[in-house]
C-alpha cells in the first residue's frame, strides 16, 4: 500500500508541477501581449500629436518605461 501512496504523490506533484508551468507560460504570454499593445498606443499616440508628449498614463509609468517612452518620441520626429 505504501507503494502506490508514494507512487501516486510523485504523479500527483509531477502533474501539478506541470500545470503551475503552463499556466506561468500562458500569464507570461499574456503580459507581453498586454505590454505590446501598451507600447502601440503609445507610438500611435506620439505619431497623432507629436507636440503632446504627455500620455494618459505618465503618472504611473515606472522611471524605465518613461525613458523608453520619451526615446520613442524622439524617434518618432524624426
Amino acid at each position: 500500500m505504501g507503494y502506490y501512496f508514494y507512487r501516486f504523490w510523485l504523479l500527483l506533484i509531477s502533474i501539478v508541477g506541470l500545470w503551475i508551468i503552463s499556466i506561468n507560460i500562458t500569464e507570461f504570454w499574456l503580459n507581453l501581449r498586454a505590454y505590446k499593445f501598451v507600447s502601440q498606443e503609445v507610438y500611435k499616440s506620439v505619431v497623432d500629436n507629436p507636440d503632446n508628449e504627455v500620455f494618459y498614463t505618465r503618472d504611473s509609468l515606472s522611471p524605465k518605461e518613461r525613458f523608453l517612452f520619451r526615446l520613442a518620441s524622439l524617434i518618432c520626429r524624426k
